[in-house]
Order: structure tokens, then sequence, then C-alpha cells
């Protein structure tokens, strides 16, 4: 059976998933901080913005209206192919930076707001409760997804300064649409399920007060 990706185009696609992972940890964890210490009128300001959501963080009580899988898993589609698009700008790598830090500031703006409003452990069990069950096949999509990116974005730098050792870039973007359809795919539309059917169901049975 042929393989689907070579084992130089896997080590490099693994690598910068792994890079992408570290910078996304490391964003996150500032931003909780931040969040979490410092709320005060970025408080305000996301709660204006979210309708209200972020007060049931604090409250645990559930909200009134839950997005379903549908939506979810189309927006998180588009979000990766949109990341995907964007990476043939060459040397900047924005689609990158930006996607990282789009998902840590959402991740630690929940968890910040609810250890502001709650104390660290409701933080912590709103964490592995409502965002850990869905969001770590989500986010793991978002890190190969970046991979394949980084791949290609070097293709097209290599290319632009005519190293010798260049890696194709009709290659680089093909095995990106491979890496999209046959990895990442996936792992979104099971995310998606389980984020618009289970979750709901852990926050109703462990985290929300009625």
């Amino acid at each position: 059976m042929k393989k689907l990706f070579n084992e130089e185009y896997y080590k490099r696609l693994i690598k910068g998933a792994e890079k992408s992972a570290l910078w996304f940890l490391i964003f996150t964890l500032i931003f909780t901080v931040a969040i979490s210490l410092n709320v005060g009128s970025i408080a305000d300001f996301l709660n204006k913005y979210s309708s209200g959501s972020l007060e049931n963080i604090i409250s645990t009580k559930a909200p009134d209206e839950k997005i379903g899988f549908l939506p979810i898993f189309i927006n998180n589609i588009r979000a990766t192919i949109m990341i995907f698009i964007f990476g043939i700008v060459p040397f900047l790598y924005l689609p990158i930076v930006f996607g990282m830090l789009v998902n840590a500031s959402n991740i630690a703006t929940i968890v910040g707001y609810a250890i502001y409003g709650g104390g660290l452990l409701h933080g912590i069990k709103l964490l592995f409760i409502g965002l850990v069950p869905h969001g770590i096949l989500e986010i793991l999509a978002f890190f190969i997804a970046a991979g394949a990116v980084i791949e290609l974005c070097n293709a097209i730098v290599r290319k632009l300064k005519n190293k010798e050792d260049q890696i194709m870039i009709k290659d680089a973007f093909i095995n990106g649409i491979k890496v999209l359809l046959v990895i990442c795919l996936p792992l979104i539309f099971i995310g998606a399920l389980v984020e618009g059917y289970i979750t709901p169901i852990l926050l109703d049975k462990f985290f929300w007060i009625r």
C-alpha cells in the first residue's frame, strides 16, 4: 500500500506542529495569567461582546441557547481552510501567528475569566469539563494544519531565495491538502460532535447549576 506521505515530509510536518503547539501553550499561559489577575475592563469588554456568556462562566448558570454540531463544524473547517490558504504568503507566516493568538486568547479568556470570578479550582474544572473533551481534538487539528502551512511557506521561501535544497511547492501544496482531508477533517468532525453533543451533557451534569 502506498504511503500517504514520505517519511521526510512527515518528520517536517510533526516538527512544525510541535513548534505551533509550543507557542500556543506559551501564549495561552500568558493570556490566562494576565486575564485572571487583572481582568478589569477587559472582562467588561469581553462580556459585552459575548452576549453575557461570560457571566455564565462565573455564576455557573446554564446558557439558554446551545450551539449545535453543524455551526461548530463549519466554523472550524472554515478557520482551518483560511489558515492554509493564507499560508501561501511567504516569509511572514501570518496565518500561524494569527491562528495561535486567536485560539490562545479564546481559551485564555474563558479559563482566565473563570479563575477571576470563581477561583483557580473553578477555572480548572471548566477547562477539563468544558474545553478539553472537544478542544484537544480541534486544537490538534490546528497544530497539524499549522505544520502543513509552515511546510508550504518554507517551500515558497526556499524557491524565492533559490535555495539548493528546495522543497517543491507543488508537492508541499498537495501534501497539505492531503493533511487537511485525511487528518484534520476527521479530527474537526469528531471534535465538533463532542462539542455539540457530549460537552453540553458534561457541563449540565458537572458544571452548570440550574
